[in-house]
């Protein structure tokens, strides 16, 4: 149920990633946050059983919705369904010790801060050019703009740097 929908949001196919949101949460999810194999009642009249597997799939297909990253890339907000017009995400463990402390977005706005224990050079992906970027309360006039949407940023062994796009979600 969960790897379709993850290769959906890892495509960015947003729409298709939420069906997956929805689903998982409607039918495999009990008012009381117990997982189950089908939250339907079984064929012969017993509820489903506790189901650890899907405990992780949820949060795993929602943190690929809005973080995904390799050795030196992350990639912000790459299946944002147009429903979620803002949120905040924290505490997601990015690919090269990378850690998105946290992700907060809203119409007009992304915000991000990043914290390695090591130094890091990373290019991040915005899911539309900035109108405007600044980083640690700095404007950045360019330098720091590779191409289109793609910022470059150095991380400091545990110092946190903060991204923040003006831009059309």
């Amino acid at each position: 149920v969960v790897w379709p929908r993850l290769a959906a949001a890892h495509l960015g196919m947003a729409h298709l990633a939420l069906d997956g949101v929805r689903l998982l949460a409607a039918r495999y999810w009990r008012p009381s946050l117990v997982s189950t194999h089908d939250s339907l009642v079984c064929a012969s009249g017993k509820e489903a059983l506790f189901n650890v597997d899907i405990c992780g799939g949820l949060p795993a297909l929602i943190v690929e919705m809005l973080v995904q990253s390799s050795i030196g890339r992350i990639s912000v907000l790459p299946a944002r369904p147009v429903e979620w017009k803002s949120g905040c995400i924290e505490g997601i463990a990015c690919r090269g010790q990378v850690l998105v402390e946290r992700l907060r977005w809203a119409p007009g706005s992304v915000t991000a801060i990043l914290r390695s224990p090591k130094e890091v050079s990373l290019e991040i992906v915005l899911p539309a050019r900035p109108k405007a970027l600044r980083i640690d309360g700095n404007l950045v006039e360019g330098g720091n703009l590779a191409t289109g949407e793609r910022v470059l940023l150095s991380l400091e062994p545990g110092i946190p740097r903060t991204l923040e796009a003006l831009i059309d979600l």
